[in-house]
């Protein structure tokens, strides 16, 4: 579910059953730390926050904390490699 801004729920995209929280910013300048700090703040402490960024005519990035890459390798990893 999409959302943006204000509400009860926090953070713009809504999965429920997920452990993960997404800010999503769309814009040509980015302060990936101030944009990192809302994404954090927004994060229900059992949910890992994801950045999505973007800007005009550009590609959707992610930017998630290192561990968190690792962890998903890895679960991805168990499961296709049996």
């Amino acid at each position: 579910m999409l959302l943006s801004g204000g509400g009860y729920l926090k953070g713009d995209i809504w999965c429920p059953n997920i452990p993960y929280s997404f800010e999503c910013k769309n814009s040509e300048r980015h302060n990936i730390w101030k944009e990192w700090e809302q994404a954090e703040s927004e994060a229900k402490m059992s949910e890992e926050p994801i950045l999505c960024i973007s800007g005009n005519y550009r590609p959707v990035l992610a930017v998630v904390k290192l561990d968190t890459l690792l962890n998903l390798l890895q679960m991805r990893k168990q499961l296709f490699d049996k």
